[in-house]
């Protein structure tokens, strides 16, 4: 067997992922994936350690569930899009619908970039990361997709 050794990737090149969710197993599976992917990823367990998690770390990229305790998905997002460089948001949300008004089309309203409804698979969250982030990503990240991976919202 030849050892095969792999460049260190440049900690200051990787894609910074906020993961926001109060459900231990998610927030786990979610983080679990962006990891395995190549990302620098940072969880959160409510909205309060997120939104101070997102002003220490500047993410690229900020997922968040939109129904949590101490501060909604919905404040998060409004908050991240009014900064100097805001993140690109992708908002999840298996919650209801309060009279006609859908959550994820709040998000949408309010500026996040992609939605996502629970249940998901983590491979259907990632691809739509690296969608959502763009080249940017590609180029900065050591294990990006292969070309034609995950080249769209619904792949």
């Amino acid at each position: 067997h030849r050892l095969e050794l792999q460049p260190e990737p440049d900690p200051d090149m990787n894609t910074k992922i906020l993961v926001i969710d109060d459900d231990p197993d998610l927030l786990k599976l979610m983080t679990h994936a962006f990891t395995r992917s190549g990302f620098e990823v940072f969880g959160a367990k409510d909205g309060g350690v997120g939104a101070r998690l997102c002003r220490e770390h500047r993410p690229h990229l900020v997922v968040t569930d939109i129904l949590m305790p101490k501060r909604e998905g919905i404040e998060i997002i409004v908050e991240m899009k009014r900064g100097p460089e805001p993140p690109k948001v992708i908002a999840i949300s298996g919650g209801g619908q309060l009279a006609s008004l859908d959550f994820l089309e709040l998000a949408l309203a309010l500026g996040a970039d992609q939605v996502l409804r629970k249940p998901f698979r983590m491979s259907a969250l990632v691809a739509l990361a690296w969608y959502t982030l763009g080249e940017e990503a590609l180029m900065a990240s050591p294990r990006a997709p292969p070309a034609g991976a995950g080249s769209g919202p619904h792949a």
